[in-house]
């Protein structure tokens, strides 16, 4: 088997958001090649590869500039939201999408080691829809699975579409407690995540419906919640709920779940399409 080449990354000023799709990213590309790309804190962040930095701020952008003007400066990989900065080594635009970040990863593996990649993106003005992967070493593969998602704020919504996705699981979302009874009095799901807080029936309210629905009584449910307590554990529990994220979710707290819900071990053992 040939020796996979493992390189750190620091998330320099990125919201947390940002960090945890950049998270989800790097896990599906390393799960099909024999690069992968790993972000780190902590002690090892003074001696990681890459640095991908907040180029919207450009006060966060000075202080970094300033602290890695040192004799072994880190590669940095500049995220904008417009035009990148002028002599960017590397650059991501945003919102961060499977292409856009691999494709930004590959300017700065070249540009630092001279290391043509094993991967190829072959559209690199590719289309906000975070659905279109292109081919990461093998094909990237969905499975049966279909999961639904429910929350009123749109950032979680998109945040939570791409993970699942490249998780290899169909996401459905919607934002308010209606839309999801139509959907679910209608549609088969694996996994319902449910917003507690929502606009009209909370998500509590829904837990219960599910649990009192013939199509879907036994699907298990995660709530998403902004705080975890106690008492919100307890009320979930009462509700029918199976498991507790605390959002936005990281890419591993997300797949743990799903594997934890799913009764497996493994997204390998996902039926495919």
């Amino acid at each position: 088997m040939k020796q996979r080449d493992i390189y750190d990354v620091i998330a320099i000023g990125l919201s947390r958001q940002e960090v945890n799709n950049l998270g989800a990213i790097f896990l599906n590309f390393g799960q099909n090649s024999d690069t992968e790309f790993r972000l780190v804190e902590g002690e090892l962040a003074e001696q990681s590869h890459f640095a991908v930095v907040n180029a919207d701020n450009p006060q966060i952008l000075r202080k970094w500039r300033v602290w890695n003007a040192r004799v072994n400066p880190i590669f940095s990989i500049y995220a904008h939201s417009d035009i990148a900065p002028k002599n960017a080594p590397a650059s991501i635009k945003k919102p961060f999408t499977p292409n856009r970040v691999i494709d930004g990863m590959q300017q700065a593996l070249y540009r630092a080691f001279e290391k043509l990649p094993s991967f190829e993106i072959s559209d690199t003005t590719e289309s906000s829809d975070v659905k279109k992967l292109n081919s990461i070493g093998a094909k990237k593969v969905h499975s049966k699975v279909s999961a639904l998602v429910v929350d009123d704020c749109p950032t979680i919504l998109k945040s939570m579409e791409l993970q699942l996705d490249l998780l290899g699981i169909h996401p459905d979302c919607c934002a308010t407690g209606e839309q999801a009874m139509e959907r679910i009095n209608k549609l088969r799901y694996d996994l319902i995540f449910l917003d507690i807080v929502l606009p009209g029936i909370d998500g509590y309210e829904i837990c219960k419906m599910i649990r009192q629905s013939p199509i879907q009584k036994n699907t298990p449910v995660c709530m998403l919640t902004g705080k975890s307590n106690m008492f919100n554990m307890v009320k979930g529990k009462l509700a029918g709920c199976d498991k507790y994220i605390t959002k936005p979710a990281s890419s591993n707290e997300l797949a743990d779940a799903i594997l934890k819900m799913l009764n497996i071990s493994s997204f390998k053992q996902l039926k495919t399409a």
